[in-house]
Protein backbone atom coordinates (compact mmCIF):
# COMPACT_ATOMS: atom_id res chain seq x y z
CA UNK A 1 0.00 0.00 0.00
CA UNK A 2 1.21 3.41 -0.64
CA UNK A 3 0.08 6.69 0.70
CA UNK A 4 0.43 9.93 -1.75
CA UNK A 5 0.73 12.89 0.68
CA UNK A 6 0.25 15.49 -2.42
CA UNK A 7 -1.85 18.62 -2.02
CA UNK A 8 -4.84 16.42 -3.23
CA UNK A 9 -4.49 13.50 -1.17
CA UNK A 10 -7.42 13.04 1.32
CA UNK A 11 -5.46 12.38 4.41
CA UNK A 12 -3.45 14.88 5.50
CA UNK A 13 0.14 15.71 7.12
CA UNK A 14 -1.24 16.48 10.47
CA UNK A 15 -4.01 13.13 10.25
CA UNK A 16 -0.84 10.78 9.00
CA UNK A 17 1.24 11.85 12.62
CA UNK A 18 -1.46 11.28 14.47
CA UNK A 19 -1.95 8.13 12.61
CA UNK A 20 1.74 6.99 12.95
CA UNK A 21 1.65 7.69 16.63
CA UNK A 22 -1.14 5.76 17.42
CA UNK A 23 0.06 3.02 15.89
CA UNK A 24 3.40 3.03 17.70
CA UNK A 25 2.11 3.36 21.19
CA UNK A 26 0.28 0.46 20.40
CA UNK A 27 3.09 -1.48 19.19
CA UNK A 28 5.12 -0.03 22.56
CA UNK A 29 2.45 -1.36 24.51
CA UNK A 30 2.72 -4.81 23.38
CA UNK A 31 6.35 -5.29 23.59
CA UNK A 32 6.09 -3.70 27.01
CA UNK A 33 3.06 -6.44 28.13
CA UNK A 34 5.57 -9.08 26.35
CA UNK A 35 8.70 -7.88 28.39
CA UNK A 36 7.06 -8.44 31.58
CA UNK A 37 4.78 -11.57 30.93
CA UNK A 38 7.13 -13.74 32.63
CA UNK A 39 7.17 -11.63 35.56
CA UNK A 40 3.26 -11.10 35.73
CA UNK A 41 3.43 -15.20 35.45
CA UNK A 42 5.43 -15.07 38.67
CA UNK A 43 3.25 -12.79 40.87
CA UNK A 44 0.09 -14.66 39.40
CA UNK A 45 2.24 -18.00 41.13
CA UNK A 46 3.90 -17.19 44.16
CA UNK A 47 1.13 -14.46 45.51
CA UNK A 48 0.01 -17.39 47.62
CA UNK A 49 3.09 -17.87 49.36
CA UNK A 50 3.66 -14.32 50.07
CA UNK A 51 0.77 -13.76 51.98
CA UNK A 52 -2.14 -13.39 49.49
CA UNK A 53 -1.51 -9.71 48.45
CA UNK A 54 1.20 -8.37 46.76
CA UNK A 55 2.19 -5.37 44.88
CA UNK A 56 5.58 -4.83 42.68
CA UNK A 57 6.45 -1.52 40.97
CA UNK A 58 9.46 -0.89 38.33
CA UNK A 59 10.60 2.82 37.61
CA UNK A 60 13.22 3.39 35.08
CA UNK A 61 14.89 6.87 34.95
CA UNK A 62 12.62 8.13 37.14
CA UNK A 63 9.61 6.47 35.14
CA UNK A 64 7.20 3.93 35.63
CA UNK A 65 7.35 0.66 33.37
CA UNK A 66 5.80 -1.85 35.60
CA UNK A 67 2.77 -2.45 38.31
CA UNK A 68 1.51 -5.03 39.31
CA UNK A 69 -1.26 -5.79 41.75
CA UNK A 70 -2.45 -9.27 42.73
CA UNK A 71 -4.92 -10.44 45.63
CA UNK A 72 -5.46 -13.72 46.27
CA UNK A 73 -5.90 -13.73 49.77
CA UNK A 74 -7.68 -16.56 51.56
CA UNK A 75 -10.13 -16.34 54.45
CA UNK A 76 -7.48 -18.05 57.08
CA UNK A 77 -4.80 -15.24 55.42
CA UNK A 78 -7.64 -12.20 56.22
CA UNK A 79 -8.74 -13.27 59.77
CA UNK A 80 -4.91 -13.03 60.45
CA UNK A 81 -4.41 -9.78 58.80
CA UNK A 82 -7.63 -8.70 60.88
CA UNK A 83 -5.42 -10.48 64.17
CA UNK A 84 -1.97 -8.21 63.07
CA UNK A 85 -3.95 -5.18 62.66
CA UNK A 86 -5.99 -4.96 66.15
CA UNK A 87 -2.28 -6.30 67.63
CA UNK A 88 -0.90 -2.83 66.37
CA UNK A 89 -3.91 -0.75 66.71
CA UNK A 90 -4.20 -0.32 62.90
CA UNK A 91 -7.10 -0.80 60.82
CA UNK A 92 -8.08 -3.87 58.69
CA UNK A 93 -7.78 -3.48 55.00
CA UNK A 94 -7.70 -6.48 52.54
CA UNK A 95 -8.31 -4.50 49.69
CA UNK A 96 -5.81 -4.62 46.28
CA UNK A 97 -2.16 -2.90 46.81
CA UNK A 98 -1.89 0.51 45.09
CA UNK A 99 0.67 2.97 44.37
CA UNK A 100 -1.21 5.02 47.19
CA UNK A 101 -1.65 2.68 49.68
CA UNK A 102 -0.49 3.15 52.90
CA UNK A 103 1.29 0.23 54.50
CA UNK A 104 3.40 -0.46 57.92
CA UNK A 105 6.32 -1.63 57.48
CA UNK A 106 7.40 -2.97 60.89
CA UNK A 107 10.98 -3.85 61.05
CA UNK A 108 12.09 -2.93 57.58
CA UNK A 109 12.12 0.67 59.11
CA UNK A 110 15.44 -0.82 60.55
CA UNK A 111 17.35 0.38 57.18
CA UNK A 112 15.49 3.79 57.24
CA UNK A 113 16.59 4.16 60.74
CA UNK A 114 20.43 3.06 59.67
CA UNK A 115 20.14 5.78 56.58
CA UNK A 116 19.83 8.39 58.90
CA UNK A 117 22.31 7.30 61.13
CA UNK A 118 24.41 6.88 58.49
CA UNK A 119 23.82 10.93 57.01
CA UNK A 120 25.55 12.04 60.53
CA UNK A 121 28.66 9.93 59.61
CA UNK A 122 28.31 11.65 55.55
CA UNK A 123 28.29 14.83 57.37
CA UNK A 124 31.46 14.09 59.60
CA UNK A 125 29.57 14.18 63.16
CA UNK A 126 29.70 10.73 63.58
CA UNK A 127 32.00 7.96 63.18
CA UNK A 128 31.36 3.97 62.64
CA UNK A 129 34.05 3.31 65.39
CA UNK A 130 32.81 5.81 67.96
CA UNK A 131 31.81 4.21 70.85
CA UNK A 132 28.35 4.93 72.71
CA UNK A 133 29.04 5.70 76.09
CA UNK A 134 30.24 9.11 75.18
CA UNK A 135 26.90 10.34 74.50
CA UNK A 136 25.27 7.57 76.85
CA UNK A 137 26.66 7.54 79.60
CA UNK A 138 24.24 5.19 81.39
CA UNK A 139 25.15 2.88 79.22
CA UNK A 140 28.64 3.19 80.31
CA UNK A 141 28.09 2.50 84.04
CA UNK A 142 26.37 -0.87 82.93
CA UNK A 143 29.57 -1.68 81.17
CA UNK A 144 27.87 -1.16 77.39
CA UNK A 145 29.89 1.98 76.76
CA UNK A 146 32.74 0.44 74.51
CA UNK A 147 29.83 -0.87 71.99
CA UNK A 148 30.68 1.07 68.44
CA UNK A 149 27.93 2.53 66.31
CA UNK A 150 28.98 0.11 63.29
CA UNK A 151 28.08 -2.94 66.05
CA UNK A 152 24.95 -1.14 66.87
CA UNK A 153 24.10 -1.17 62.98
CA UNK A 154 24.76 -4.53 62.46
CA UNK A 155 23.09 -6.53 65.27
CA UNK A 156 26.61 -7.18 67.14
CA UNK A 157 26.37 -4.97 70.63
CA UNK A 158 26.32 -8.14 72.65
CA UNK A 159 23.25 -7.34 74.67
CA UNK A 160 20.98 -10.31 75.47
CA UNK A 161 17.60 -8.64 74.14
CA UNK A 162 14.33 -10.75 75.50
CA UNK A 163 12.30 -12.72 73.00
CA UNK A 164 10.66 -10.81 70.34
CA UNK A 165 7.28 -11.53 72.40
CA UNK A 166 8.58 -9.60 75.46
CA UNK A 167 9.64 -6.98 73.28
CA UNK A 168 7.13 -6.12 71.69
CA UNK A 169 5.03 -5.96 75.33
CA UNK A 170 7.58 -3.95 76.80
CA UNK A 171 7.23 -1.23 74.18
CA UNK A 172 3.59 -0.32 75.16
CA UNK A 173 5.24 1.24 78.03
CA UNK A 174 8.03 2.95 76.84
CA UNK A 175 7.28 7.15 76.98
CA UNK A 176 10.92 8.47 75.99
CA UNK A 177 13.75 7.43 73.94
CA UNK A 178 15.81 7.92 77.72
CA UNK A 179 13.75 5.47 79.15
CA UNK A 180 14.48 2.86 76.49
CA UNK A 181 17.87 3.13 76.96
CA UNK A 182 17.88 2.73 80.42
CA UNK A 183 15.97 -0.48 79.99
CA UNK A 184 18.68 -1.66 77.22
CA UNK A 185 21.03 -0.67 80.09
CA UNK A 186 19.94 -2.97 82.08
CA UNK A 187 19.79 -5.62 79.73
CA UNK A 188 22.26 -9.10 80.60
CA UNK A 189 25.30 -9.45 78.06
CA UNK A 190 25.79 -12.32 75.90
CA UNK A 191 28.85 -11.82 74.72
CA UNK A 192 31.72 -9.45 73.24
CA UNK A 193 30.64 -6.66 71.79
CA UNK A 194 31.56 -7.00 68.01
CA UNK A 195 31.87 -11.26 68.65
CA UNK A 196 28.26 -12.28 68.99
CA UNK A 197 25.41 -11.40 66.36
CA UNK A 198 21.85 -11.39 68.17
CA UNK A 199 19.00 -9.86 65.41
CA UNK A 200 16.96 -6.96 67.77
CA UNK A 201 16.04 -3.32 68.33
CA UNK A 202 18.89 -2.49 70.65
CA UNK A 203 21.07 -1.27 68.57
CA UNK A 204 19.18 0.85 66.56
CA UNK A 205 17.46 2.34 69.80
CA UNK A 206 20.78 2.83 70.82
CA UNK A 207 22.24 4.30 67.92
CA UNK A 208 18.59 6.72 67.34
CA UNK A 209 19.53 7.19 70.68
CA UNK A 210 23.30 8.77 69.74
CA UNK A 211 22.09 10.90 66.79
CA UNK A 212 19.31 12.46 69.21
CA UNK A 213 21.50 14.03 71.24
CA UNK A 214 24.38 14.99 68.76
CA UNK A 215 21.83 17.08 67.43
CA UNK A 216 19.41 18.22 70.06
CA UNK A 217 16.30 16.73 68.30
CA UNK A 218 14.01 13.78 68.56
CA UNK A 219 14.86 10.80 66.12
CA UNK A 220 11.12 11.82 64.75
CA UNK A 221 12.36 15.13 63.79
CA UNK A 222 15.92 14.20 62.63
CA UNK A 223 13.82 11.20 60.02
CA UNK A 224 10.90 13.95 58.84
CA UNK A 225 14.72 16.57 57.53
CA UNK A 226 17.40 14.29 56.77
CA UNK A 227 15.27 11.25 54.96
CA UNK A 228 11.30 12.22 54.22
CA UNK A 229 11.17 15.33 53.14
CA UNK A 230 14.49 15.08 50.73
CA UNK A 231 12.96 12.37 49.41
CA UNK A 232 9.38 13.70 49.17
CA UNK A 233 7.83 11.24 51.39
CA UNK A 234 5.00 14.05 51.84
CA UNK A 235 2.90 11.24 53.76
CA UNK A 236 4.92 9.52 55.70
CA UNK A 237 4.51 8.89 59.11
CA UNK A 238 5.11 7.21 62.63
CA UNK A 239 1.32 6.36 63.23
CA UNK A 240 -1.54 8.12 61.94
CA UNK A 241 -0.37 12.21 61.69
CA UNK A 242 2.26 13.43 59.69
CA UNK A 243 5.37 13.56 60.54
CA UNK A 244 5.85 17.47 60.88
CA UNK A 245 2.62 17.55 62.84
CA UNK A 246 3.52 15.31 66.00
CA UNK A 247 5.79 16.23 69.07
CA UNK A 248 6.30 13.35 70.38
CA UNK A 249 9.56 11.38 70.74
CA UNK A 250 9.21 7.60 68.70
CA UNK A 251 11.62 5.19 69.15
CA UNK A 252 14.00 3.81 66.45
CA UNK A 253 12.32 0.37 65.66
CA UNK A 254 8.37 1.69 65.67
CA UNK A 255 6.07 1.77 62.96
CA UNK A 256 6.70 3.67 60.46
CA UNK A 257 4.06 3.84 57.50
CA UNK A 258 5.34 4.12 53.77
CA UNK A 259 3.09 6.23 51.35
CA UNK A 260 5.27 8.08 49.13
Amino acid sequence: MNWNFGPNNKISHRAAASLLVFILSFVSIGRAQSRFAKLDEWMETNATDMGGRIILVIYKDENLIYEKSVNVMTRRQKSMNNYLQKRIGGESEANDYTLTTRQPIASCSKWLSAALVMSFVDDGKLHLSDTVGSWLPVLSSHGKGSITISECLSHLTGIKTPPIKESLKGMKNIRSMDQAIEDIANMPMEGEPGKVFHYSNAGLQIAGAVIEKIAGKTFEELFSERIARPLGLRNTDFGKKKLHSRREVHIAHRKITLFS
